[in-house]
């Protein structure tokens, strides 16, 4: 059953996989696996039967602290997208960089906490446990203490996604040395001829951009800026050239680098994240005010108030509210830099990811640890660079005709699949 169900949600048919995965969880009530399967399942198409499920599990569960802890910490998010959506707010995308994760659900909050203590006590698996304090430290904005228990979990193996993270402290000494030690420059095949005052940056390998590159830059063709596309282990940098040419004509940038990835999964985190180190490299170069977007992201309207945001900011990031894990906090789909006031940041960003690889932690959401972190410890020194958010009318995962940008990969049972397929067909043309 449970293979079943993976497989149909791999293939976005969310509805059955989540049927699937609850029946599993009925016939284990013990099991938090089919339950979290359930919930990622259920929770776009029937959140509040989502929420009304772990409910189920957190009665049951009531006098363990473990499984209190992480019952709660499933719960949290889906509580609070739900009160947001029933006042009015933005579920996917906050108005404020340094927003609260969470503004609505301060009793499930005081219980998770609570739990979280509890559960150090007596889980066997420390790491898991310093972790959630960590979270808890994270949410209540206690960076340093957040820094303590991660060191503390770091002793014993665990998610990478979590130990990954540094807000404090002298790691951060020595990150913008290890861009230059350990970072070749990317190379050029072709730089921009024309000069613009604004820059779309992409970064991905040559069968994303075969497959949803091309659609953003075709999206991307007649707007008033220099397109930069790094694209990744090229097999066909001529072919690549000519599409870009024949839509933006001199008016566009095309690096790459060839890794030696033979790991599939390693070789697409790598991607992810270094897209940022060459973004910095890139930006070391000129004064060009740049939004990095996904590859897999179509223009749905003009980028041209993103652009007017970032004038009058160092930063432009995408907050997402309501989430407890550090990789969730910041979406790396949109990220704006105004070299005015923004590029330490993103050398310091580019930095902390070149010094990860040192660390062999290289998890998939590097890119968005990355910005999280290191805005919190420059924040902690007084030296944070002015922030603003993106914000739903940028981006909100929809394809709503509010939002300028739009996704190119939606589930077959998502109500939005079918305008989404109708975009990129009318960007194929």
């Amino acid at each position: 059953m449970t293979d079943l169900a993976r497989k149909l949600a791999d293939q976005g048919h969310t509805r059955a996989a989540a049927a699937l995965f609850l029946q599993q969880f009925r016939a284990d009530p013990h099991d938090f696996t089919a339950l979290v399967n359930y919930a990622h399942a259920a929770a776009n198409h029937d959140r509040p039967a989502v929420i009304a499920v772990i409910a189920e599990y957190l009665v049951e569960h009531a006098a363990d602290p473990v499984a209190l802890s992480k019952g709660l910490a499933l719960q949290l998010p889906y509580l609070e997208s739900e009160a947001r959506r029933t006042r009015g707010l933005n579920e996917y995308s906050a108005g404020d960089v340094d927003e609260p994760p969470f503004q609505f659900s301060q009793g499930t909050v005081a219980r998770w906490i609570e739990a979280c203590e509890a559960r150090l006590v007596v889980d066997d698996n420390r790491f898991a446990a310093y972790s959630a304090l960590a979270w808890v430290d994270h949410a209540l904005r206690d960076y340093a203490a957040a820094d303590d228990n991660l060191a503390k979990a770091r002793d014993y193996p665990g998610d990478p996604r979590i130990s990954a993270a540094h807000f404090t402290g002298p790691w951060f000494d020595d990150i913008e040395r290890a861009i230059s030690d350990n970072m070749k420059p990317a190379a050029t095949l072709k730089a921009a001829s024309v000069r613009t005052a604004r820059r779309v940056y992409v970064g991905c390998d040559e069968k994303y951009f075969n497959e949803y590159g091309v659609i953003l830059a075709r999206s991307l063709a007649g707007q008033d800026l220099c397109a930069h596309f790094h694209v990744y282990d090229m097999a066909e940098p001529n072919a690549v050239m000519d599409r870009l040419y024949s839509l933006f004509r001199m008016n566009f940038a095309l690096t790459t680098e060839r890794t030696s990835f033979t790991d599939i999964e390693q070789a697409k985190h790598y991607y992810a994240s270094a897209r940022l180190i060459r973004m910095a490299q890139q930006m070391e170069m000129d004064n060009i005010p740049t939004v990095m977007l996904d590859a897999d992201l179509m223009l749905g309207g003009s980028l041209g108030r993103l652009f007017e945001r970032l004038d009058n900011a160092d930063i432009i990031l995408c907050r997402m509210p309501g989430r407890i894990p550090f990789h969730t906090q910041f979406n790396a789909s949109v990220v704006g830099i105004n070299p005015r006031g923004g590029r330490r940041y993103l050398k310091r960003v580019a930095g902390f990811i070149a010094k990860s690889y040192l660390d062999r932690r290289v998890p998939w959401c590097l890119d968005q640890i990355a910005l999280l972190c290191t805005l919190r410890e420059m924040q902690s020194r007084g030296q944070g660079p002015r922030s603003a958010a993106c914000g739903p009318f940028v981006y909100d995962g929809s394809m709503s005709p509010k939002t300028a940008l739009w996704p190119q990969k939606l589930t077959v049972d998502n109500p939005e699949h079918g305008l989404c397929e109708k975009a990129r067909s009318g960007f194929s043309a």
